[in-house]
């Protein structure tokens, strides 16, 4: 209890491995053998379950490695900027661009996939339709359960998961129209900014945001429908069917 620095316990030896072993895979030695195998699956269990969508865990520090470097890809991804911008990104050796990309799916299509009500029933038991998904449970647990709640919080969950499946749907729906918060807001700040430009009155930071404003709608393209997406055999929009063809009379 004297040293500076002192030893770990015990059960959280392993975690002193990845201060000489950055990249990981030097913990794994001859074939399968793991040499830190509780390390080693904790730093699995965050990669499958994407903990660094949320939680920036960096491996430089003062640009030296201290670990396994799990930090999100930049947005735009570097595929989808320019010459000069992936240059620009890439120009600090000491600071390079995360590489981790977020586990879950785009959203964005989600009106086009299914339906509130199933929304609801995965957001309030995911594991109850997929025994092996990675989504954590966040309702029906000892905290949020209607059994064990307050009077007046019971319904609480309920209303929580039909506002969260709700907002999902109502800015899924926008984004297909062009008309989603992230694309209005980038076009109201271009209205506010571009008659400021053609007068001169641009301040150096007003510029530097037209120009990420601008940057933002050219990669922001309004998406086309999937339904207008299918084609048939000669490249012709297949059309959506909008009710069921009438039941034919069996006859015997």
């Amino acid at each position: 209890h004297d040293w500076e620095f002192p030893m770990l316990p015990a059960r959280f030896v392993e975690s002193g491995c990845v201060k000489c072993h950055h990249q990981m895979t030097d913990l794994i030695r001859y074939g399968s053998q793991e040499e830190a195998p509780k390390l080693l699956r904790g730093y699995n269990l965050v990669r499958e379950n994407g903990c660094f969508g949320c939680h920036e865990i960096s491996g430089l520090k003062s640009g030296k490695a201290v670990g396994p470097d799990l930090r999100l890809e930049p947005w735009p991804a570097l595929e989808q900027l320019t010459a000069d911008e992936r240059a620009k990104i890439l120009a600090d050796p000491g600071n390079p661009p995360g590489t981790m990309r977020k586990v879950g799916p785009s959203l964005r299509r989600i009106s086009e996939k299914t339906n509130e009500v199933w929304a609801r029933k995965w957001i309030n038991s995911p594991r109850g339709f997929r025994p092996d998904t990675r989504m954590p449970h966040f309702y029906n647990l000892s905290t949020n359960n209607a059994d064990v709640l307050p009077q007046d919080q019971k319904d609480y969950p309920a209303t929580e998961i039909s506002s969260i499946a709700h907002y999902l749907f109502e800015e899924s729906q926008a984004y297909l129209t062009g008309t989603d918060r992230f694309r209005r807001f980038n076009e109201d700040r271009l209205k506010y900014l571009k008659p400021l430009e053609e007068r001169g009155q641009l301040s150096d930071k007003q510029a530097k945001e037209l120009i990420e404003v601008r940057r933002r709608l050219e990669i922001a393209v309004k998406p086309t429908p999937l339904a207008l997406q299918i084609v048939d055999g000669d490249g012709k929009p297949v059309p959506r069917a909008t009710s069921r063809p009438p039941a034919t009379k069996r006859t015997t």
